[in-house]
């Protein structure tokens, strides 16, 4: 993580990484170094924990409290940029998970990881006769919206910060990745004008992110979308592939695994809310008071008009 962070841009800016340093004190509960690292997402007021140190496995009574105040630290200036969330994933058994909970990270969804060390021989890909699998365009928005909005619980819209208010843009932006543009793609399965299934492909130096999107009962449209991307990234360097499935798509399993994904861990996602919205009925005669940016003042009043002149001008 060195790397990232001298070649980074300015801290919570853009993609920048923000590094936050533990130096030990004469106190001998604290013998060991440490530091934090969260990157923020492009264009979202939120930001994810890429990484912590010491471990806790190796010094877990050192490491707690180092922990605690590193993250209490990093939670204080990610809200003193305006980020919203905060975001760190960890394997379901890590030492770390109760040191995060402590420290009012909530643990709101579960995930089962699979890899593809390399894509197989794949057959040709054949939808149904009134279906077609294609790249994602701006105009699906809508679509790919209700379809996340369909099967995915209310409280990870929540967690996440999908539930969209009636002044958001209505391009929604979970099916966008916060990685640069160029290394990121989209594919849906369209029926009949309606899209049943999407993915998300993000290419990296040492592997390939997919996310699936769509009905638990519909895995042939999972299938078609999930075939269509492995013959995308045949045209890209040879890496590993990673998905991760939540419970509740817990029937796109099997569909991974026809393609030779094996299963793996499972992780925890967890978010720490930095700041909260609130809505505050103001007085009519106090907003009235408060002057408005770039409103020039005018002395210039309508003269009363009698009404004689009314009739004299009509």
């Amino acid at each position: 993580m060195l790397w990232a962070a001298v070649g980074a841009p300015l801290a919570w800016h853009g993609t920048g990484a923000a590094t936050y340093l533990y130096h030990p004190d004469d106190n001998p509960a604290r013998p060991l170094s440490g530091f934090v690292q969260a990157v923020k997402r492009s264009s979202r007021p939120e930001a994810d924990i890429m990484a912590i140190a010491p471990n806790p496995a190796v010094h877990l009574r050192a490491s707690t409290i180092i922990w605690q105040e590193l993250l209490n630290y990093v939670v204080y200036a990610a809200g003193e940029q305006g980020i919203q969330r905060l975001y760190v994933c960890v394997t379901s058994d890590s030492v770390g998970l109760p040191i995060l909970t402590a420290s009012s990270f909530a643990p709101y969804i579960q995930e089962t990881l699979f890899r593809l060390s390399h894509i197989p021989e794949l057959p040709p890909v054949h939808p149904a006769p009134s279906a077609f699998v294609r790249s994602q365009r701006e105009i699906d928005g809508f679509s790919l919206h209700r379809l996340y909005t369909r099967h995915t619980p209310a409280l990870v819209q929540q967690a996440e910060g999908r539930l969209l208010m009636n002044d958001d843009p209505p391009s929604p932006l979970h099916l966008r990745s916060w990685w640069p543009v160029a290394q990121t793609e989209g594919i849906v399965y369209e029926k009949k004008g309606d899209i049943l299934a999407a993915a998300h492909m993000t290419r990296g130096s040492r592997g390939h992110w997919l996310r699936l999107y769509g009905a638990p009962e519909d895995t042939a449209a999972v299938e078609s979308v999930l075939s269509h991307c492995l013959h995308v990234l045949q045209h890209y360097p040879q890496r590993p592939i990673y998905c991760t499935l939540r419970p509740y798509q817990a029937s796109f399993g099997p569909v991974l695994q026809t393609f030779g994904f094996e299963e793996g861990p499972c992780l925890t996602r967890l978010v720490k809310h930095t700041t909260l919205q609130s809505k505050q009925a103001q007085p009519v005669r106090e907003l009235s008071e408060v002057p408005i940016s770039g409103l020039i003042p005018s002395e210039y009043k309508l003269k009363h008009l009698n009404k004689k002149a009314i009739r004299k001008n009509s």
